[in-house]
């Protein structure tokens, strides 16, 4: 389906009305909810008031269940199953197993194709992506916060941040050099975390030691400062960008 777990779909922390199995991170682009429930179950529908929940607590469009023979997608209206996404999966191991050149042709198969064309990842484009956050309804109220997923995205964001600042360090040396930024003040905050991890107090700054610092190496304790201090960089830049979007 083109999800990879960890960064574009989770597992969902437990809630009031319970713990989906998976659901993805993006859900503006991705509006459903996936619980897999055990192979004695003999009725998906039975699970229809519990996927329901799910669907509202976190304002999705469908929700999939599915017992490893069959699959079936429901929406929040309708207690029936969607039966265009609807599809088996021994009948499709069956099919194939009878004709792999005809199988794509049967009626199960084809719901299988729909449901994958429907529900897998969708790669949206830096411009899409702005574009969905700005459109972005507003919360009913309704919703579930899912605090580890919100937590695993905003690392993931910071590292993307702090390794763009690694990359651009020697543009940051130039900007110093051209007076565009204060060498002596980012030296000192870097030279604060330089006491702060050796235990020593801190000493005098000036240009030259903002030059040391960024010409060190990455295991001294220069190296290991200014790494915190593109950190710190990093955090502040994606504080701003969650303060832009509140």
């Amino acid at each position: 389906m083109g999800f990879k777990f960890g960064k574009t779909i989770a597992t969902q922390e437990s809630t009031e009305v319970g713990r989906p199995d998976y659901i993805p991170v993006d859900t503006r682009t991705h509006p459903f909810v996936f619980d897999a429930k055990g192979t004695d179950t003999q009725d998906l529908s039975w699970h229809y008031p519990q996927i329901k929940k799910y669907i509202e607590s976190q304002g999705l469009r469908y929700g999939i269940l599915t017992n490893m023979r069959d699959l079936d997608v429901y929406t929040y209206e309708k207690g029936i199953e969607i039966e265009e996404y609807d599809f088996n999966f021994v009948k499709l191991y069956q099919d194939y197993r009878q004709s792999p050149l005809t199988c794509l042709e049967e009626e199960n198969s084809k719901r299988f194709l729909n449901f994958v064309e429907r529900f897998s990842y969708t790669p949206l484009t830096t411009e899409k992506k702005i574009e969905r956050i700005a459109k972005a309804e507003p919360w009913t109220g309704k919703e579930e916060l899912n605090v580890k997923a919100l937590t695993d995205q905003l690392r993931h964001i910071v590292n993307i941040l702090h390794d763009d600042v690694k990359q651009h360090k020697s543009e940051l040396s130039a900007m110093a050099e051209a007076g565009s930024v204060s060498d002596e003040h980012i030296a000192g905050e870097i030279e604060e975390i330089c006491a702060h991890i050796s235990g020593r107090e801190i000493e005098e700054v000036d240009a030259e030691t903002f030059i040391k610092f960024m010409n060190a190496e990455e295991a001294t304790l220069y190296g290991k400062a200014r790494t915190a201090f593109f950190h710190r960089v990093a955090y502040f830049a994606m504080t701003r960008l969650l303060l832009a979007r509140v």
